[in-house]
C-alpha cells in the first residue's frame, strides 16, 4: 500500500526484487485515502483493510500480517509467530514501543547490510535501543516518576531499571489475524475494536515478552508534545480524560502484562507488574461500567465525514502546497569567552545587605529559593576537581558571577551563538567541559532541546548539566507548560528536578524589580523600603517552603525551574553497549519503508 507516485520506485528497488524471488508483490494505491496529517488514523484503517479486502471468503483461511512503514522488527520475530499460527490462534497482538526517530534511525541505518539491505538486530539489542532512546510519550506515561504525565493514559509504564520497562497498552498493536468472518467494510479504527468484528469470539493472543516478539516504532521527537503535562497524574484523573472515547476492546487489552527488557529480568519485576496492574485496574474502575460501543464510534463518524469533505474540496480546486523552513535564531556574536571574575557591586546600605557581594544568594535574597540547591552542587563539584565549565546565558547574572569564582576554567556563550553553531566552529575543537549550565530566558525555553544537544556535544562523558529558568514575568498557562515540558523530556538521567512556586517569593521578586526602577536619589527611602519588604518576603519563603518536585501545572506563583541531569550522548552509529545479533528474514505486508 503506497501512493501511485512511488509505484515505479518500489518496483525497481533491490529489496522488492529480492521479495519477488520469494513471493509475488502487488502494489495498491492509497491516494484516495490520504487526508490531512491529523487524520492518519482513518487513512491507516482503510489502507490496511484495502490490503486484503478482495480476498473475500479466502481471508478466513489466510493469516494477514500487519506492518506499518514506521515499524522495525527484531530478528526472528515473525519466525516466532509460526507456532501460534499452527495452534490456530486467530488474533496475535504484540506491543510496539515508540522511539525517537532522529536518534534511533542513524543506528538502524549503520546496521543495514549494504549488499543485501537486510537489517538484522537481535531482540535484546533492539530493546536496549528503545530503552535508551524511548520517546517522550513513554517517559510521560511512566507512572513511577512524577515529573510529567500524558493527557491520555491509554498506556502505562513502570521502569524497573535501565534495562527493564514494564507496560500496559490499551490497545496492543495487531500483528497478525486470520478472520473468523468476512467483512466488506469497516466501521471503526483498528485500535478501537474492528478486530472484534472480524473475530467475534474475541479470543486474542498477546505476545508480551520482547524476547519473543519486538517492534520498534519510529516517531518524531515532538509528536504529541502538546499533550504532555507537568507533574504526576492519578488513575481517577486519567480516567476522567478517557471517558469520552475509550472502548471495550481497548480496556480488555489492559489486563495483559508486557515486558521490554535487554537482559535478565531483575528482582522486583513481579511486584512492579502488580503495582502497574493496580494502577490500570483502578483507572478502569473509574470508567463507565458500559464502555462506548466501538461500532460507528462518534470519532469514527467525524473523521469519515471530514475525509469525504477533504477529497471533495481537493477535487474542486487544485491545491498548491508550499513549504517554508523554520529558521532557528542565529547570532553572529563571537563563540565562548572566558567568564570574567566579578567585581563587588558598588552599592551600600540596604541594597548591599539584600544583594550581598558578587554572587551571594542569602536566604533573604529574592532568588534564593531558585538557586539554593544548585549552588551547593557546584561547590561540591569544585571541591572534588577543577572543572571546566560552560555557561549558556549571561555572564553577569547570579549564576555567571558564581561560576567565575570557582576553581577551573569557565566560559560563557549566548544561547543565540550556541544555536548558530559558533561553539562547533571553534578552532579549539578539543575543548570539552565537565559541567554546563543553561541559564535560559523565557524565549530560550522553546529551543531547550536544540540548546541541550549543542551543549551536550561538548560535555565530557559523565559530566553534569543544569537547566535554570527564572519566571520574572510571573507567566502561567498552557503555552508555558508546553515549553517547560520540552525541558522535562530531554534524554538523560534526571538527578534533580524542582519546579519552584511560592507566593511570598513571587512578591519578593516583584518588589525587588520595582525597587530597581527607582534609581533616582530622591526615591532612595522608598526604594530601601521596597527592598526590605522584598527581603522579608524572601526570608519567609525560604523558611517555610519545602521542595515539591511533583507539583502539577503552572501557577502564577511559579518563580522558576531547576533541573540537574547527566545527559545521554548523541548516537554515533552504534549503541553504547552492544549485544550479539542473530540472522533472519522479514516479511512486509500492507506498507513498508524500503530505504
Amino acid at each position: 500500500m503506497t501512493e501511485k507516485n512511488f509505484f515505479n520506485y518500489v518496483e525497481a528497488h533491490p529489496v522488492a526484487k529480492r521479495i519477488k524471488s520469494i513471493c509475488p508483490i502487488r502494489l495498491l494505491p492509497l491516494d484516495d485515502l490520504i487526508g490531512e496529517p491529523w487524520q492518519y488514523g482513518i487513512s491507516l484503517a482503510y489502507a490496511l483493510f484495502r490490503g486484503f479486502a478482495e480476498l473475500g471468503l479466502a481471508m478466513t483461511e489466510t493469516y494477514i500480517l500487519f506492518l506499518n512503514a514506521d515499524f522495525v522488527l527484531a530478528d526472528g520475530s515473525y519466525e516466532r509467530l509460526i507456532p501460534h499460527m499452527r495452534r490456530g490462534e486467530r488474533v496475535l497482538l504484540a506491543p510496539s514501543y515508540c522511539t525517537v526517530a532522529r536518534r534511533a534511525a542513524p543506528l538502524l541505518m549503520a546496521r543495514r547490510d549494504l549488499r543485501t539491505r537486510a537489517l538484522v538486530i537481535s531482540s535484546p539489542e533492539m530493546a536496549r535501543m528503545i530503552l535508551q532512546y524511548r520517546h517522550n510519550t513513554i517517559r510521560a506515561k511512566t507512572i513511577n516518576q512524577d515529573r510529567i504525565h500524558f493527557e491520555y493514559m491509554d498506556q502505562a509504564y513502570w521502569e524497573v531499571d535501565e534495562d527493564t520497562l514494564l507496560a500496559r497498552q490499551m490497545p496492543i498493536s495487531l500483528v497478525a489475524m486470520r478472520p473468523e468472518i468476512v467483512l466488506d467494510d469497516i466501521n471503526t479504527f483498528w485500535d478501537w475494536g474492528i478486530v472484534y468484528e472480524f473475530c467475534p469470539s474475541r479470543q486474542v493472543t498477546v505476545i508480551g515478552d520482547s524476547n519473543e516478539f519486538l517492534m520498534l516504532e519510529l516517531r518524531d521527537e515532538d509528536t504529541h508534545l502538546d499533550l504532555i503535562r507537568l507533574g504526576p497524574t492519578t488513575p481517577k484523573s486519567a480516567a476522567s480524560r478517557m471517558t469520552g472515547y475509550i472502548t471495550q476492546y481497548q480496556t480488555d487489552a489492559g489486563r495483559f502484562p508486557l515486558t521490554l527488557h535487554a537482559g535478565e529480568l531483575p528482582a522486583g519485576s513481579t511486584e512492579a507488574h502488580a503495582a502497574l496492574q493496580s494502577f490500570i485496574d483502578e483507572l478502569i474502575s473509574y470508567l463507565p461500567s458500559t464502555p462506548i460501543d466501538h461500532r460507528n464510534h462518534e470519532q469514527w463518524r467525524y473523521h469519515k465525514e471530514h475525509l469525504r469533505r477533504y477529497h471533495e474540496e481537493k477535487a474542486r480546486t487544485a491545491v498548491n502546497s508550499s513549504s517554508s523552513a523554520d529558521n532557528l535564531m542565529t547570532d553572529a556574536a563571537a563563540a565562548p569567552h572566558p567568564i570574567p571574575r566579578p567585581r563587588d557591586a558598588k552599592v551600600g546600605g540596604v541594597r548591599k545587605f539584600l544583594l550581598g557581594k558578587t554572587a551571594d544568594t542569602r536566604p533573604w535574597h529574592p532568588l534564593h529559593l531558585v538557586y539554593r540547591d544548585i549552588l551547593p552542587s557546584l561547590d561540591d563539584l569544585a571541591a572534588r576537581m577543577r572543572p571546566n565549565g560552560l555557561l549558556v546565558g549571561s555572564a553577569n547574572g547570579a549564576i555567571g558571577r558564581y561560576i567565575a569564582l570557582l576553581p577551573g576554567s569557565h566560559f560563557w556563550i549566548s544561547p543565540e551563538s550556541l544555536l548558530g553553531g559558533n561553539l562547533d566552529e571553534r578552532s579549539d575543537a578539543g575543548l570539552v567541559f565537565d559541567l554546563c549550565i543553561l541559564d535560559l530566558s523565557r524565549a530560550d525555553l522553546s529551543h531547550a532541546r536544540q540548546l541541550h544537544e549543542a551543549a551536550t556535544r561538548r560535555l565530557r562523558k559523565g559530566g553534569k548539566l543544569w537547566i535554570c529558568w527564572i519566571n520574572f514575568a510571573g507567566e502561567s498557562g498552557a503555552e508555558l507548560e508546553r515549553d517547560l515540558v520540552r525541558c522535562l523530556a530531554l534524554p538523560g538521567q534526571y538527578l534533580r528536578m524542582s519546579l519552584i512556586s511560592s507566593g511570598a517569593a513571587r512578591l519578593a521578586i516583584g518588589l525587588a524589580h520595582w525597587a530597581s526602577a527607582l534609581a533616582r536619589i530622591r526615591y532612595r527611602a522608598l526604594r530601601d523600603g521596597a527592598l526590605l519588604a522584598a527581603a522579608g518576603c524572601a526570608l519567609f519563603a525560604s523558611l517555610t517552603r519545602r521542595s515539591a518536585p511533583g507539583q502539577r501545572g503552572i501557577s502564577s506563583n511559579c518563580i522558576g525551574m531547576i533541573i540537574e541531569m547527566c545527559p545521554e550522548p548523541e548516537p554515533e552509529g552504534q549503541l553504547n553497549r552492544s549485544v550479539e545479533g542473530g540472522c533472519g528474514n522479514a516479511i512486509v505486508v500492507a506498507g513498508a519503508a524500503l530505504d
